[in-house]
Formats: structure tokens, C-alpha cells, sequence
């Protein structure tokens, strides 16, 4: 089985929270790397935890567009009070 030790599956993994919550606390590479693409500056594994269910909660919320974290929520909010 020389195929079994591929470094492209694990990007392709489906993982749980409490999964992705295990690596961040043994791979502090990870949480900087993550942190790093969340835009946050932080090596708290629960941090970049929170960080990405937040990311995850608003992606859900808004239909799964790809809105940089942040800038929906503000502006949307702005807009929607705007527009009652």
C-alpha cells in the first residue's frame, strides 16, 4: 500500500469540531496557521476554536456566500437599519 501515506487527503478530510479542537491543542503550528488565515492574532487554540465556529455560524446565516469575516456583519447591519 504505498499510496496510503498521501499528503493531499488530509486537506480533503471531513472532520468534527471536537476533531479540529484536538489538533489545534497538539499543533501549535496549526493555530498559528489558521489564526493567520482568520486574520487574528493569537496562539490560544480556544481562540482560533471560537473563531472558526463564528466564521461557520455566519457562512450558514448568509446563504454561504464568501464575505471576508467582518464586513457583512457591520455593513449589513448598518445597511439593514438603514433600510427600516
Amino acid at each position: 500500500e504505498p499510496y496510503s501515506d498521501q499528503p493531499e487527503a488530509l486537506e480533503e478530510q471531513v472532520i468534527s469540531i471536537e476533531e479540529f479542537a484536538t489538533m489545534l491543542q497538539k499543533d501549535p503550528a496549526l493555530v498559528r496557521e489558521v489564526a493567520q488565515q482568520l486574520g487574528i492574532s493569537t496562539n490560544d487554540p480556544q481562540v482560533v476554536l471560537d473563531a472558526v465556529i463564528t466564521q461557520m455560524q455566519e457562512q450558514i446565516q448568509n446563504g454561504n456566500e464568501q464575505v471576508p469575516p467582518g464586513i457583512s456583519n457591520e455593513d449589513g447591519g448598518v445597511d439593514r437599519q438603514r433600510r427600516l
